[in-house]
């Protein structure tokens, strides 16, 4: 019959046109198979946990326009980088670093938010990392400020772009000298713009809800502070480092400015040095005492005597840790 014949010819054609896709198909998977494309491949390269930072800021390569002069006409200390290998500056920071509460175990491996994070600033300009910075939490960003610390110490323009725009970083600033220093006014500047911002602002404000911790922690590696910059450091600091400064600072005045302190690291200064004869009196003179809540002392390569030690744990229940 005509009907049962039409039918009979569409199933044969539809048939055969499965055949053929399904043919199309496995041809198609061969080739996919043979070439993979390029969205298979990885993003990051092969070499990236093995990426050597080392202990090199981000900063140009110096060049000479002749030759290359001799290494005994090179200043030592011209390139800016910090006198630390990272290890050092892994171990001078210790002290305040393993008591953050913020700061986790190292890891063998970092993760790889921090790999990211190492490249980013490592390798892209100001500019651009000025683009980037508000893409990354402050925990994020605290994390970055840590692990340049001690690996790679950021430019000056990033470090305080990182700090943007509290002046501190989750309430923690670390500043790893030469390569990176605090302005003198530094806290006078930031004092002016809170009494400015506090005073502008409306008690009902959404900004409010937004509140940043305060600044809590600040660690000066091998670099300098004026005694008017200790003046103004702000109240509020519960962890302070002071490692390495280069000229003696009375830190019989540090109480009063700083009350609240819990750790209190004044490792590897020269004039704390037991051969120093001018150390024992800066020691004897701070009235410890007034610090109620102190915990944690950092005393390496400084002079401590038993008297001193009486001295530091007169009237308290419990005694100061003193790390040597």
């Amino acid at each position: 019959m005509p009907d049962t014949e039409g039918r009979r010819v569409n199933a044969i054609l539809h048939t055969l046109r499965g055949e053929q896709f399904r043919h199309q198909r496995n041809v198609q998977a061969r080739t996919l198979r043979v070439k993979p494309t390029v969205s298979n491949l990885s993003r990051l390269p092969f070499d990236f946990l093995t990426l050597d930072l080392g202990d090199t800021p981000g900063q140009v390569v110096k060049t000479w326009s002749g030759p290359t002069p001799p290494k005994s006409w090179q200043s030592k200390g011209s390139d800016g980088r910090s006198p630390h290998d990272a290890s050092t500056r892994a171990r001078l920071l210790s002290v305040v670093l393993s008591r953050l509460p913020s700061v986790k175990s190292n890891d063998a491996v970092p993760p790889l938010s921090l790999l990211c994070l190492r490249i980013i600033a490592s390798e892209i300009p100001k500019d651009e990392f000025d683009q980037v910075l508000p893409y990354i939490s402050p925990h994020l960003r605290c994390q970055l400020m840590h692990d340049t610390a001690i690996h790679a110490p950021l430019s000056n323009a990033k470090l305080y772009a990182l700090a943007e725009p509290d002046d501190h970083v989750d309430g923690q600033l670390f500043v790893i000298g030469p390569i990176q220093t605090l302005p003198n006014d530094f806290f006078l500047r930031r004092e002016n713009r809170e009494r400015v911002a506090s005073e502008t602002r409306e008690w009902d404000s959404e900004d409010l809800e937004w509140a940043t911790k305060p600044f809590h922690t600040l660690v000066l590696l091998a670099t300098a502070l004026p005694t008017s910059t200790l003046l103004t450091l702000p109240p509020t600091l519960t962890h302070l480092g002071l490692i390495n400064l280069s000229k003696a600072l009375p830190l019989h005045r540090l109480p009063n400015v700083c009350p609240t302190l819990v750790v209190l690291d004044l490792s590897c200064n020269s004039w704390l040095h037991p051969s120093d004869p001018e150390a024992a009196k800066i020691l004897d003179r701070v009235p410890w005492s007034r610090w109620k809540g102190l915990e944690v002392l950092g005393m390496r390569e400084c002079h401590l005597d038993d008297s001193l030690m009486k001295r530091i744990n007169h009237g308290r229940w419990d005694d100061v840790q003193i790390v040597q």
